[in-house]
């Protein structure tokens, strides 16, 4: 995926989140524990609420801001691709679950805070610090409802 604009730029993330919780789908079923398994399923509905609230910022942002060109913005801070699963949570642990989680998270939570640093139109600075405020939202409920979790 070719992503220059700030729509790409959200189409990729909704794109990162859709093979997270496809990934998480594929190490659930072949995971060992029980708790995994169910912590996987849990992080996977996450990453698909994501999914769908991106899409709607997709559809309801002023075109004005998608067409934005991030390309400058992004030769300083290039977007890795998260394409492959590689079985990546089979035979982790809980809190390494949600250690690899959280760091993907964080890395779109950090692309978003580089871009919302560089905007200089409003919509533009206003759509990024809401993508901000929703990444970082739902990383601390997953962080949250794993913790309950474990209490378990």
């Amino acid at each position: 995926m070719k992503v220059e604009t700030l729509k790409d730029v959200l189409e990729w993330t909704k794109s990162t989140h859709q093979n997270l919780s496809k990934c998480m789908v594929h190490c659930a079923e072949h995971h060992e524990s029980e708790r995994a398994r169910m912590l996987l399923n849990y992080l996977s509905e996450h990453e698909n609420t994501l999914m769908k609230v991106l899409q709607g910022f997709i559809d309801t942002s002023k075109t004005k801001a998608l067409s934005t060109w991030c390309l400058e913005y992004l030769d300083r801070k290039p977007i890795v691709t998260h394409e492959c699963c590689e079985e990546g949570f089979i035979g982790k642990d809980l809190s390494e679950i949600i250690e690899a989680v959280v760091a993907q998270h964080h890395e779109i939570i950090s692309l978003y805070k580089h871009l919302h640093s560089r905007a200089e139109i409003p919509s533009v600075s206003d759509l990024t610090e809401q993508l901000i405020e929703l990444e970082e939202h739902h990383a601390m409920q997953m962080v949250q409802g794993s913790n309950r979790m474990e209490d378990i």
